[in-house]
Parts: structure tokens; sequence; C-alpha cells
């Protein structure tokens, strides 16, 4: 029989599964419409047993293989598009309960809040994109390695589970490189102090067999056993982030300045504040030399040192480009360590009286101070030490728990408000209507997103519209039987396409665009004539 803590335990799970399908149910972002389509036209093309194996993003099986399967079994729609992110996304959160079966309730809560504040953990949790597939990947392996440690399921379980994880996180997205650091630090320490060697024996042997396997496949299959490295340069280009062909002095301001405004922008100071307040309890007493406690917080400032550190690149210094979805890996090792650390620091006053200071001056410094998002969780923290430090603690504990709770999980919940705001689903709407009722062999002129969202719409049968981008593609009226031209503020949006890209265009090839009557005006359509 369920004891009424475990009974509420699962009713939070189920609360947060509810928040996950009640996110996309209601207030669904969209697609941006260029890397997510690109999955989905991959993923359909797979489904039809065709291959490109010359693109980069091919080579992203696990994403790939599962977003087929899901299409095959509901069709090309967006429930099918996200459903194998939100089951890995809910596959995480699963696994954070589990990691806090035997912790209290408040720290259970603490850590889901830690890993909603980052809002982009929410965001990311039903879109096609391979970021949250390499997030629960990584932490599959990671949470078979608290097995083991734990003393929990056999020695060859672990070691399939790791090692398969990991391998599917390498097959979702290269950015797998930058947990490498932590993985490092586990073998090294282990064989240090003799332990766990039959473990790390099974998972090399594991990676000799599953990536001879995987690279001998690819021999097979393109002729090149290097054909997924070679795809990737040839599909690389110089951007914002290439620090290794930039001076050095972007690259000092990106490890530095850049990095700290990042994680204070988005969030992650907050784990960077847990982590110096169990430092500070670990220096002061012998609190935290317990191996236990000293896995978490070694293991949490390895990640965020490898967050800012480590480089994606294996030929040069080349640290990863300050876009949050390459750091979502980190983001469920690093809730469940910072719960656990603050559960070890609750007693400890001078530790609780130095993480209070280290709140204010991070909330004092913070550029975002008007912006609730990054102020809330700051402020959440702030409490948490001070009922932390005031007498009757554990039913402090307990209040400031669930108070934190609510403030970190702030941001998630303002973002969803914001992504309802782009009235996506009405766009869908309309645009579905819009092909729907135009003539066959019409030619749509229009933005690049939108020419992929509406070949998305169709489920990629472009039998009867041919879509083209108005940045790339001239007027050639005499081979098309009708055109017109679509605007749309939300794929413009995403295009980065201006008005004036549209008068320029009409003025530059000649045509006059006549709109029609559109109520709505959520797309406007334009009739194409010279």
């Amino acid at each position: 029989m369920k004891s009424r803590l475990d009974k509420v335990r699962i009713g939070i799970f189920l609360g947060v599964a509810g928040l996950l399908a009640i996110s996309h149910i209601y207030y669904f972002y969209g697609h941006f419409g260029v890397d997510d389509m690109g999955y989905a036209r991959l993923a359909f093309d797979l489904s039809q047993g065709n291959y490109d194996w010359g693109n980069h993003y091919a080579y992203r099986l696990s994403i790939l293989a599962l977003t087929a399967l899901s299409y095959t079994l509901f069709s090309i729609n967006d429930l099918a598009s996200g459903l194998p992110a939100m089951l890995l996304s809910l596959g995480i959160v699963y696994l954070l309960f589990d990691l806090h079966r035997d912790a209290k309730l408040g720290t259970l809560l603490i850590a889901l809040g830690l890993y909603f504040c980052v809002r982009w953990n929410l965001f990311y949790a039903d879109k096609l994109m391979p970021d949250i597939y390499v997030s629960a990947f990584v932490f599959f392996s990671w949470w078979s390695y608290q097995k083991l440690r734990q003393g929990k399921h056999s020695t060859s379980l672990n070691a399939i589970v790791f090692s398969l994880s990991l391998f599917l996180a390498f097959v979702s997205k290269g950015t797998v490189i930058l947990i490498l650091p932590l993985l490092l630090y586990y073998v090294i320490r282990d064989i240090a102090k003799g332990q766990h060697l039959r473990f790390w024996i099974l998972v090399t042997c594991l990676h000799v067999i599953i990536y001879s396997v995987y690279f001998g496949a690819i021999a097979y299959l393109t002729g090149d056993i290097l054909a997924r490295f070679h795809a990737i340069d040839a599909n690389s280009y110089f951007n914002a982030c290439s620090y290794s062909q930039m001076p050095i002095e972007e690259t000092y301001k990106r490890l530095s300045i850049d990095f700290f405004s990042f994680i204070s922008r988005e969030n992650i100071v907050i784990y960077l504040i847990i982590i110096l307040t169990g430092a500070i309890s670990g220096m002061r007493s012998r609190t935290i030399q317990n191996a236990n406690n000293h896995e978490w917080l070694v293991t949490a400032a390895i990640c965020l040192l490898s967050a800012n550190f480590m480089t994606i690149s294996l030929t040069s210094y080349n640290p990863t480009c300050l876009d949050i979805r390459h750091y979502l890996l980190f983001f469920p090792i690093l809730a469940c360590c910072c719960s656990q650390v603050i559960a070890q620091v609750r007693e400890d006053k001078i530790a609780l009286w130095a993480g209070l200071a280290i709140c204010i001056a991070a909330l004092a410094i913070n550029r975002n101070i008007y912006d609730s998002t990054h102020i809330l969780p700051l402020i959440g923290m702030m409490v948490l030490f001070i009922l932390m430090l005031l007498p009757q603690f554990k039913h402090n504990y307990r209040i400031g728990s669930t108070l934190i709770t609510l403030a970190l999980l702030y941001p998630s919940i303002q973002y969803m408000s914001y992504s309802k705001s782009l009235n996506y689903a009405s766009v869908k709407r309309e645009f579905i209507d819009l092909l729907v009722r135009e003539q066959p062999n019409t030619t749509i002129y229009c933005s690049h997103v939108a020419g992929n969202l509406g070949k998305y719409f169709l489920a990629f049968d472009s039998t009867n519209y041919k879509f083209r981008d108005i940045r790339r593609d001239s007027f050639d009226g005499n081979n098309e039987a009708f055109s017109i031209l679509i605007k749309n503020w939300y794929c413009d949006w995403h295009s980065e396409v201006e008005e004036n890209t549209y008068n320029e265009w009409l003025e530059y090839e000649g045509l006059v665009g006549k709109l029609r009557k559109n109520d709505k005006e959520i797309i406007l359509v334009y009739d194409l004539k010279k």
C-alpha cells in the first residue's frame, strides 16, 4: 500500500506531465521553420525509404528515426513531430524523481524548480530539434552511473544503459562532447580509487563494439567511414561563433564577460550561487567530506566549467556558441546536484549567510533588473536562504522549498504565455485554408520559412504547389499557370525578412501585387501580374 508521501510524489509527477501536455496543446510556440523543418523532411524521407547521406543532419539518427516512426504511426502533424521530444522530457522528469526517491519532498521540489527555471527546458520539450534528445540521453547515461554508485542494478546492466545512452546522444548531436570532462573525471577518480573497474572495462568494450558497427555501417552505406565528419565540414561556414578563426580577444571575451552575462540572462547563475554556497560550506566544515556530498558539488562545478571552457572542435580550441540549446544537456544533472547541495547546507548558518550575500550581489549587478523572469528566481533563492536561517528549520524548509519552486517555475510559465502570443495556431489554420482553396499548379512566392512550413503542412506533397524564395528566386511567369505572393509576420520574423524586401523584389521583377480581400489579415495574399 502506497504511503501518503508516495501519493503526493505521484501527484506531482502527473502534474508535471500535465504541464508538458498543456504547454504543447494550448501554448505551442510553433516551428522555427529552418532546422526543424529540415529534420521533418529528412524524417519523412527516412519513413519513405529515401535518404541523403550528404546532409550532415542525416547522421542525427536518433531524432530522425524516432520522428520517422512517429510520422508512420500518426502521420505528419505537430503532435507527431513533438511527441518523441515530449516523451524524452517526461523521461528526464521521471529520472529526477527516481534520483530523489530517498530525499525529502522539499528537495525534490527544488530539483524540479531548478530544472524548469531555465525556461528553455520546457520550450524545447516539444520541439523538432535534437537538443532535448542529447539532454535526455546524457541524463539517462549519468543516471545509470549514479545507480552503479548506489549499488542498484547489476554492473552489466548499468554498463549497457550507460553505453547505449551515450551512443544515442552521440547520434543526436555532436555537442555531446561537452560532457567529456565530467566523464573523464569519473574514470580517473574511479581508477585511482580502484572502484567500479569492471564497469569501465565493460563500457570500453561496449563502446568499441557499438562504434565499430556504427562506422562500419556508414562505410558500407556511403563508401566513406568518416562520411559524417566530412559532411559536417562540407556544411560548415564562418559565423559569429567561429572563435578559432577570430582574434584571440573574441575568445577571451566569450570565456569571461559574455559567458557571465549569458548565465545571468538565462537564470543559470542560480546554479553558480548554489555551487559557491556548497563550496563555502565544504571549506569550513566536514559536511562535504562524505563521498556522496562531494560527488554532487564537484559534478555540478565540472558541468559549469565545461559549459564555459570545453571546446567543440577536436582540431582547434573553439568554445561553444552562447546559444542555450547547446547547454540543455547539463541542466538535468545540475538540477539534481544543486538540489542535493541545498539539502546538505541547510543547517550550515554561515554558508546560508554567504549564499544570501551572493544572491544580493547577483541581484545588484543584474542588468535585467526590471525583468521578472530573471529577478524572481533570485528573490526566491534569497527567501529560501532567509527561511532556512530562521528557527523552526524543518517547517521553514518545507515552506521555502515550495516558494522557491514556484519562483523558479515562473520563467517557464511566463514563456508559455509569450509563445501563445505568437498565434501559431491561427497562422497554421489560415495557411492550410489558403493551400486548400488555391487552384492547382500555383506557384507561391514567399519567405523561406513560409515555404518550409507550407511543404510541411502539405506533408511534403508539393504536387500542386511550388514554393519559391523571394530572396533567392526570380519570377518565372512564363512557366507558371498561376502565381501569388504571401506575407505573414510569424514566417517573416523567423526568416528575418523585412517589409521592404517584398517591395524591392516586386520592383526588381517588374511586378504588381494585387492584395486580395483578407478580413483576418493573418496571411496576406497578393495575385501577381506584370
